[in-house]
């Protein structure tokens, strides 16, 4: 019967706690929580002076530290509030604070506590835009800004832009995202760029502009584009 009531826990918090994609907060359970949950629930009535609270107490300060670190770095600090001392010092990243508080209250509390905090990063990662920081890292992790500026992932590049990416930005050969979307053909993407500030003659490691890529991708549209913004070749 135990087993069958932490199936369908897990089964519903699953339900609920679904990773996203995309430039937003990407929520994914925080490691150890469904296992602290399922560790809460076999200690159901135990009293929390029984020598099994201390090695499930560990546990539990160890994934609620965690969940605290994710707060923090998710920049969810105001999307969850902690008005009142008890809940700061719940949400913190003391680990002996968290198994102190563990092993004066009973299993139910300690994981309605743990459940509370995991939902509330939930919210707060799945309902929340993301800072411009954050948007700004993305973007220029992995050259993602280029590769969607050679994809037209016309969006995609706007967002960049708007979170104060510059448009001028190098990748490791020297291209800017206007070389990327000129030699892919994307003209609404070359255009964004154009208004936001792309430098039309911008030189790559073989001095090549973006009109060099237009012309070698025989893009005719963006050549002529290109042209008449004052573009040149090498």
């Amino acid at each position: 019967m135990k087993q069958r009531k932490l199936l369908i826990l897990s089964t519903m918090l699953g339900g609920v706690l679904l990773p996203l994609s995309g430039l937003t907060h990407h929520y994914t359970v925080t490691p150890g929580y469904f296992g602290t949950v399922n560790w809460a629930n076999s200690l159901n009535g135990v009293s929390f002076n029984d020598p099994r609270f201390n090695p499930y107490c560990s546990n539990y300060a160890q994934t609620a530290v965690k969940q605290a670190q994710r707060r923090i770095s998710q920049q969810c600090t105001s999307k969850i509030p902690t008005h009142t001392q008890p809940l700061k010092d719940r949400w913190n990243t003391n680990q002996w604070g968290h198994k102190g508080w563990c092993m004066s209250v009973s299993s139910h509390a300690s994981r309605n506590e743990l459940m509370q905090r995991e939902n509330g990063l939930k919210h707060c990662m799945t309902n929340h835009a993301p800072s411009n920081a954050q948007i700004r890292q993305a973007c220029l992790a992995n050259d993602n800004m280029h590769k969607k500026a050679a994809a037209g992932d016309y969006n995609y590049v706007k967002k960049c832009l708007d979170a104060g990416v510059h448009a001028n930005i190098r990748e490791g050969n020297n291209w800017t995202p206007l070389h990327s979307a000129a030699r892919n053909g994307r003209l609404n993407v070359v255009q964004l760029l154009m208004q936001r500030g792309a430098q039309v003659n911008a030189r790559d490691v073989t001095n090549r502009t973006p009109l060099d890529q237009a012309i070698a991708g025989s893009h005719w549209a963006v050549q002529n584009y290109l042209t008449s913004m004052g573009g040149v070749t090498r």
